[in-house]
């Protein structure tokens, strides 16, 4: 309980929910010895509500203004970054849409042995708390959508080995950053969380959850489509969402390279391009098939041209 924790917050466009999310840190049980809010260049005034607030007169909050929007990746690297840079023993990520239970960061220190250096809280559905924001894969279980489920499989232990849900009320300590780098800022959003994880696991780094950490989050919006052709079934992610559609396969493929080799490549791009052609005919299985070579050779710089649509 002696070591310092930062909190680093990543926002864009959403004051009102960075406000809530902000008043829940400073509410905690265990006081958070820093707040490092990181602003990826927002445009609906954020800054003057922070000021109106009163947050930014809170002598441990410190406000980081982007000159561009660098997506949640760009922004968790930013603050991870900073915090480590300043000598804190524990960053705790979030985005500005959590909002953490007050003993969220207490149980978090106090519920693992000291060689856990990955701790995850619990992520509820912000509307509906006894369902999972995050399904969970859990050892032993396939699919974990409940919290009275998570409860049950961690019975008297109170912790989920090996299961985590990354930037939403994550805490790492700098030990990690200092064995597997910090975010990578290239992957924009939406997959950066999983690739940290999985690098975390590729390393050994001990990750666990605890059940006693709430975090309250939005659920997860990508939407789950099975598709089934013949004797053949499989599952895609999709959302009515350009950018996020084409980071999802681009994203995806550079991970599935990296960390499930060629075969997982191949899965996920027979899989996408066969969705799209199926949903939207062989232009967009095309393109499909072009996004997927960006991730795999590592070119990760395109989804900028999105930004300026």
């Amino acid at each position: 309980m002696s070591e310092t924790v930062a909190a680093v917050v990543v926002t864009y466009n959403r004051k009102t929910l960075l406000v809530k999310c902000l008043r829940a840190l400073l509410a905690q049980t265990r006081q958070v010895d820093k707040i490092i809010i990181v602003d990826n260049a927002s445009r609906d005034g954020t800054y003057v509500s922070l000021v109106s607030e009163g947050i930014l007169n809170i002598k441990n909050v410190e406000y980081v203004s982007l000159a561009e929007n660098l997506g949640g990746a760009g922004g968790f690297d930013v603050g991870a970054r900073k915090g480590y840079g300043e000598g804190y023993d524990w960053l705790w990520l979030m985005d500005d849409d959590g909002q953490p239970g007050e003993d969220c960061l207490f149980n978090l220190l106090t519920a693992f042995g000291p060689d856990v250096l990955f701790r995850s809280a619990l992520v509820l559905d912000i509307d509906e708390p006894d369902k999972l924001a995050f399904r969970l894969k859990v050892h032993g279980v396939a699919d974990v959508a409940y919290r009275r489920e998570a409860d049950a499989i961690a019975a008297s232990g109170r912790v989920l080995p090996d299961v985590a849900t990354p930037f939403n009320g994550i805490l790492v300590h700098r030990r990690v950053l200092k064995e597997i780098g910090f975010p990578k800022k290239e992957l924009f959003m939406w997959g950066d969380e999983t690739e940290y994880l999985l690098r975390a696991r590729k390393a050994r780094i001990p990750i666990a959850t605890s059940v006693d950490s709430l975090f309250l989050h939005p659920r997860d919006r990508m939407v789950a489509n099975v598709v089934r052709i013949g004797n053949m079934s499989f599952t895609v992610v999709d959302v009515e969402d350009r950018l996020r559609s084409y980071l999802a396969v681009r994203n995806g493929a550079y991970i599935k390279l990296r960390y499930r080799g060629i075969r997982g490549l191949l899965r996920h791009v027979v899989k996408y391009t066969l969705f799209y052609f199926l949903k939207r005919g062989p232009i967009a299985a095309a393109k499909v098939l072009w996004y997927c070579g960006e991730g795999a050779f590592g070119k990760l710089s395109r989804h900028t041209s999105y930004l300026s649509d």
